[in-house]
């Protein structure tokens, strides 16, 4: 019998027993085929295994790539027996500087030197993914990027990693995105066309912005933005975490939202809005805030704290939480409003309409110059309310 698409070798075929001498039954053949197939299965694995390697190596060494106008690369060393990845770049020669790293801390810094450095220092004893600095020359972009981070076991270790960005003192850059997938950012005295702020999981601690927008968001941790102003918009969110602005200056709108967390502004303006969400946490606003067009504040479950703002209308809604505002002045309407808590309103002005409801709760009006003809007071059974 012969078999032209075999892919084993049968030894009832290649070997003639002798006479009186029993063949190779199937138990001896079957064991035969998984000896030569076993063989094959071992290449099979060492080649997997070869290849995998190399792929790792690639992504952790990283790569060099050189052509006109760009370069890709990073320069090695060590500081206090520690790796260190140092490189500077002419300063006329970067005008947007974008960073997307994972498990890195980012920090930017002015310096008195010419040119833009960066100094990337690793975690300790762990697995981690080398920068790639991305120089394009012809449009004067910095990227510097990493692959995903790569660790086994950290035993404790420090895990993340840290970059740090020295500009020039009074640099001005067309663009300045600042991403990390988990760490914290810290950023001061920075003037861009555009700066973003991004995080997945850290903390951003910002301060002496000025851009045209300002965008700063984190899905879990704390912001704090101080001293900054943007020709356009100011955005700032967090899905877990709490939002701390003062000193803040949008000449369009400032938006601040949070999903569960808490939100204080302090001495912010706008000459357009004035926007602040929270859907579970505490609303503060105060310090002199004021919006050319109207302050929005909306919280969920929450109080609502508002004093001494100045803007032409001024709408407060509270689903589960008191609402109190005080020495406010609107050149508008004003619009209060809780679910289930009570509103007090004291030493304060509305030049249009004053309009306060609360399902469940007591209103209490003190010492408020508002027009009671145009007034619309909430008084139904379960609520009372106070004017003095």
């Amino acid at each position: 019998m012969s078999n032209d698409n075999k892919d084993y070798i049968d030894l009832r075929e290649q070997a003639p027993h002798a006479e009186g001498q029993t063949p190779p039954t199937g138990g001896a053949v079957v064991t035969e085929k998984r000896r030569r197939l076993g063989g094959g299965a071992v290449i099979a694995i060492i080649l997997s295994l070869v290849t995998m390697i190399g792929f790792i190596t690639f992504v952790i060494v990283g790569r060099v790539v050189q052509s006109p106008g760009i370069s890709s690369h990073f320069v090695s060393g060590t500081v206090n027996g520690e790796d260190v990845y140092d490189e500077s770049f002419s300063i006329n020669d970067v005008r947007n500087i974008n960073i997307n790293l994972t498990i890195t801390n980012i920090e930017v810094v002015e310096h008195n030197g010419n040119d833009v450095r960066v100094v990337f220092t690793p975690p300790s004893g762990n697995n981690y993914v080398r920068p790639v600095f991305e120089h394009n020359r012809n449009n004067g972009t910095l990227n510097i990027h990493q692959a995903s981070h790569i660790q086994v076991f950290s035993f404790g270790f420090n895990t993340r990693s840290n970059l740090t960005i020295y500009l020039p003192r009074g640099a001005e850059f067309d663009n300045l995105d600042l991403r990390s997938t988990t760490g914290r950012i810290n950023a001061s005295n920075i003037n861009a066309g555009n700066f973003i702020s991004h995080t997945s999981t850290g903390n951003h601690n910002l301060s002496n912005i000025t851009a045209r927008d300002i965008s700063v968001r984190s899905t879990t941790g704390r912001i704090d933005l101080d001293n900054s102003s943007s020709s356009q918009n100011i955005t700032v969110s967090a899905t877990t975490g709490n939002i701390n602005v003062s000193r803040i200056e949008a000449a369009n709108n400032l938006e601040l939202s949070t999903t569960t967390g808490r939100i204080d502004a302090t001495n912010a303006h706008a000459s357009g809005n004035i926007e602040a969400r929270a859907s579970t946490g505490n609303i503060n606003i105060s310090g002199n805030s004021s919006a050319t067009g109207s302050i929005y504040i909306r919280t969920t479950t929450g109080r609502i704290d508002a004093n001494r703002l100045n803007t032409q209308s001024l709408s407060v809604q509270a689903s589960t939480g008191n609402a109190t505002i005080s020495d406010t002045n609107v050149s508008g309407d004003a619009e209060i409003r809780t679910t289930t808590g009570r509103i007090n309103f004291t030493n304060s002005s509305v030049e249009g309409r004053l309009q306060a409801r609360a399902s469940t709760g007591n209103i209490t009006i003190t010492n408020v110059d508002f027009d009671r003809n145009l007034a619309d007071i909430n008084n139904n059974s379960t609520s009372r309310v106070t004017i003095n």
